[in-house]
């Protein structure tokens, strides 16, 4: 491993255990066994750090993907791979309304990509539809799955944390169980049947 993804990995754990104000350059330095020097090398802050974190989180979820699901299932499918990659970047859950608040490169990335993202979700309730898998809906009820869809993604773990709930992966996935039963009231008469034969989610 090279030492610019060695910074990241470790970062990234010391990051999900501690929370990113308990850590510091010089933690994840002596973490990575490397000079802080070296660390400033590859980044010049922790910030800098953190907004790579990101990046990275984004490209495995695979937000700039073109296709869209063209049945439930698959959809679920999709949602219990993203909790998996986000449970491995949980403390971006944990901080990302305070992180941005903090960092306006951050800002900027995550909400251009918070915006995207709730047009594709609007763009995928729509293909749902014509593909058959979802009944006839207006456009105010697609706009509540779209955006049900989008809370349940930013804010699933936060919710959890407030309620005083531990979390852990099982429950970072059970977010997939919420978005079938969101999506359960709509589904064409043929896609319940077929819902009912997926597995895993």
């Amino acid at each position: 491993m090279d030492t610019k993804k060695k910074i990241l990995a470790v970062a990234l754990e010391l990051f999900n255990r501690y929370g990113t104000k308990a850590v510091t350059t010089n933690h994840i330095a002596k973490e990575a066994k490397i000079s802080p020097g070296n660390l400033y090398y590859h980044f010049r802050n922790k910030e800098e750090i953190i907004l790579q974190l990101y990046r990275q989180m984004r490209h495995e979820v695979g937000f700039e993907q073109k296709s869209l699901p063209d049945d439930i299932c698959s959809l679920l499918a999709y949602c219990r791979f993203v909790a998996k990659v986000w449970w491995r970047y949980r403390f971006l859950k944990r901080e990302l309304v305070h992180l941005i608040e903090r960092d306006e490169a951050l800002k900027s990335e995550v909400t251009s990509d918070s915006k995207s993202h709730y047009e594709k979700l609007l763009s995928l309730v729509d293909h749902l539809v014509k593909s058959g898998s979802l009944q006839e809906l207006n456009e105010e009820t697609k706009q509540f799955l779209a955006l049900a869809i989008s809370l349940f993604s930013n804010f699933w773990t936060p919710n959890w944390m407030l309620l005083g709930e531990e979390v852990d992966i099982a429950k970072a996935t059970q977010v997939t169980q919420a978005v079938r039963k969101l999506f359960e009231p709509y589904l064409s008469p043929e896609e319940a049947k077929k819902l009912k034969k997926c597995e895993g989610v």
